[in-house]
C-alpha cells in the first residue's frame, strides 16, 4: 500500500488551531450548582443570561460564545430502554444498570419503544421548550444523546459484556445487533426531532470507547460490524 510522504504534507500544511466551547465554561464564571442546571431550565437559563457577558469579557472574540442546548447527557437512548437516572449534588449524571443477564439484555431491546415519550425525553422537551421561550431568536440544542454499540452494551449489562463475549459469543452477538437496531431507532427520533436527514450527507459523530477494551483479533466478528451497520445507517 502506497503511504504518503508526511515530511511533504507536514511542509505544505501551514499551522492552525481553533477553540471550542460548550455551556461548561459558564461554571468557572458564575457559582451554579450542575445539578440545577440539569433539572431546572430557569437555572440554565440563569446560568447563560449571567455567564455571557462575563465569558465575553474574559475571552473577547477570540472564542465563541457557547451555543445553547438542553443539559448534555448521554444517557438519553438508555434511558428510554428503561435505566433510571442519578443526579448527584455535584458531578455528572450518572445511571443504573438493568439488565443483570445477556438474556435479559436481549428481551430489553426486542421490545418496541416510543422513544418521544419514553424515560425524562418528555422532560427534556419541556426543557427544550421553556429554553427556546427564554431565547427565541436562538436556536436550541436538544443534547439527550447516544452512544455507539460496544458503550451501550457496557452501559446495560456493566462488565459482564467481558464475560459475554467468551461464554456465549453467538447470543452476544445478537445483542450487540439488538444494540445497533435500538440506537438506530434513537438516532431516528433524534433526526425527526431537529428536522434533519436520517442519514445526514454530512455525517456525523457516535462515541464508542468500550471497544477498545476488546481485543484486536475480536474486532472482526464483533466491533467492526456493528460499527459499520450503524455508520451507514
Amino acid at each position: 500500500m502506497a503511504r504518503p510522504n508526511y515530511e511533504t504534507i507536514r511542509d505544505k500544511t501551514p499551522f492552525r488551531w481553533r477553540v471550542n466551547s460548550t455551556y461548561h465554561a459558564f461554571f468557572a464564571l458564575v457559582d451554579v450548582p450542575l445539578r440545577q442546571v440539569n433539572l431546572h431550565s430557569e437555572a440554565m437559563i440563569g446560568l447563560v443570561r449571567r455567564g455571557r457577558p462575563l465569558f465575553r469579557h474574559q475571552w473577547g472574540d477570540r472564542v465563541s460564545i457557547p451555543s445553547l442546548s438542553t443539559p448534555a447527557i448521554s444517557y438519553g437512548h438508555i434511558n428510554g430502554l428503561g435505566a433510571d437516572l442519578i443526579f448527584p449534588e455535584e458531578g455528572e449524571v450518572s445511571f443504573t444498570k438493568i439488565c443483570g443477564s445477556l438474556q435479559e439484555g436481549i428481551d430489553l431491546l426486542q421490545k418496541t419503544v416510543d422513544f418521544a415519550s419514553a424515560g425524562m425525553v418528555p422532560f427534556y422537551l419541556d426543557y427544550r421548550k421553556k429554553l427556546q421561550e427564554a431565547f427565541p431568536e436562538e436556536s436550541i440544542g436538544f443534547s439527550f444523546s447516544v452512544q455507539g454499540p460496544m458503550i451501550t452494551a457496557y452501559y446495560l449489562r456493566g462488565e459482564g459484556i467481558f464475560y459475554d463475549v467468551y461464554d456465549d459469543p453467538e447470543r452476544f452477538g445478537q445483542f450487540l445487533d439488538l444494540c445497533v437496531d435500538s440506537i438506530l431507532q434513537y438516532r431516528y427520533f433524534l433526526a425527526d426531532l431537529n428536522g434533519q436527514p436520517r442519514i445526514n450527507p454530512n455525517g456525523t459523530l457516535l462515541y464508542d470507547d468500550v471497544a477498545s477494551m476488546f481485543a484486536p483479533e475480536m474486532w472482526p466478528e464483533f466491533v467492526l460490524p456493528t460499527s459499520s451497520v450503524t455508520s451507514k445507517a
